[in-house]
């Protein structure tokens, strides 16, 4: 009886076991037949966030990014009205929110993974798309520089002391010369190299123009806008010197430069003396050919260097010297005081000169018709060439074609 207990139990068993086998069978055939809705995301791989780009003042800041991977907003720290710009000096901060496209995940991205271009700094927390990016300050609001011709850089002359650094308004820069100079220039050829250095709200920057810069007495200037460099190139400059003068003082100006510089000798008689002469000579002894009228000349630097010399003489102390120094068709009478007549027994002298430089002189007595002299700026009375009378001395100069005059009347008496 109990063996066949026991084989009935077997006989269960073994029905229980296949109906096992069976369904565990039917289980993975209906597992095998179901199609997987599970999609497959790609981390996101693209770190260098494109569409942001360092804040410039005046610019609207960009609202959000777009790329194949992601996508986003940004918000601006400080923040921006709607419309508004970049203001000039400030740190900007960007908060951009990243978002997955479809078939991307933000799961798996690494912290600090994301790059954006010129910030200080950018980070973002593991499998986040939330970014932060510091960006440098915004730059000042800066004018373009103007001023072209660089002051203080004259030719170099030689035994004179070499600039080392230029200034203006806007901008400054330091001077080296090659050949190097120590302490003072030889009759040489040299060239300026400038570093410039734009002042507070000026640029440099916007100076495109190879030849924007210019410099007195060079004979080529030249400005390299990705060094800041100018270079100035100088030929060789001539000296000149005036001699030892009594009664009077000459000023040049330029005091020289390289041959066919137009110098300009301004001529300072003293109180009771006249310039009687008036000499320019080369190296070689030569007189050059002086132009102009008054108390001003010029002439032609040549080949070499210059001597300047003048002679002062004294008037005699019966003359009376009268100088124009403008013409606005006025009358300089002297009859209005017996003082300032003309003694023919004294022998007295009057001198009128006209002080500035004109392209013509002519001087008229009383209106007549005909000049009494032409071409020179000074006219000498002597009393006593004179019969009693009043007199009226008329000036006549002109200036780039236009005319101008002055008188002055005065009266002979015994």
């Amino acid at each position: 009886m109990v063996q066949k207990i026991l084989n009935i139990n077997k006989t269960l068993l073994i029905i229980i076991f296949s109906l096992v086998i069976v369904l565990l069978s039917c289980e993975i055939f209906i597992s095998n037949d179901q199609p997987d809705n599970t999609e497959k995301l790609t981390v996101v791989n693209s770190a260098i966030i494109h569409g942001i780009t360092p804040p410039v003042a005046g610019k609207k800041p960009v609202p959000s990014v777009d790329t194949p991977q992601y996508y986003g907003s940004i918000t601006w720290n400080p923040d921006i009205s709607e419309g508004e710009t970049f203001a000039e000096g400030i740190s900007y901060t960007a908060e951009i929110s990243l978002n997955a496209k479809s078939g991307y995940t933000m799961l798996g991205v690494a912290a600090n993974f994301f790059k954006v271009e010129g910030v200080i700094s950018v980070s973002n927390a593991a499998d986040s798309g939330v970014v932060t990016a510091v960006f440098p300050r915004t730059a000042e609001h800066r004018d373009i520089v103007t001023i072209n011709n660089i002051p203080g850089l004259t030719p170099p002359l030689a035994g004179a002391v070499p600039v080392r650094s230029i200034e203006t308004a806007q901008y400054t820069g330091s001077v080296t010369w090659s050949p190097y100079v120590n302490e003072t220039f030889a009759a040489l050829p040299y060239t300026a190299s400038i570093a410039l250095n734009a002042k507070a709200g000026f640029s440099l920057e916007g100076i495109t123009n190879e030849f924007f810069f210019t410099a007195e007495g060079a004979s080529r200037v030249s400005y390299n806008a990705h060094t800041g460099i100018l270079t100035v190139e100088f030929p060789i400059s001539y000296s000149l010197t005036i001699s030892a003068l009594q009664g009077g003082t000459l000023d040049a100006q330029p005091p020289g430069g390289p041959a066919g510089t137009l110098i300009t000798l301004t001529i300072n008689p003293e109180t009771g003396f006249y310039p009687s002469l008036l000499s320019v000579k080369d190296t070689g002894g030569n007189e050059l050919q002086i132009y102009g009228g008054g108390f001003f000349r010029t002439f032609r630097m040549p080949s070499s260097a210059v001597n300047v010399s003048a002679v002062f003489t004294e008037l005699p102390a019966n003359t009376a010297s009268i100088i124009f120094t403008g013409f606005e068709n006025e009358i300089i009478d002297l009859t209005l005081s017996t003082q300032n007549n003309l003694s023919r027994s004294s022998d007295d002298i009057l001198r009128v000169s006209v002080s500035d430089d004109y392209d013509h002189y002519q001087w008229y007595l009383n209106a007549d018709v005909t000049p009494v002299a032409a071409g020179i700026s000074e006219f000498i009375i002597i009393s006593r060439n004179f019969n009693v009378g009043s007199y009226t001395l008329t000036a006549l100069v002109w200036k780039n074609g236009i005319p101008y005059s002055k008188k002055i009347t005065f009266a002979v008496v015994n």
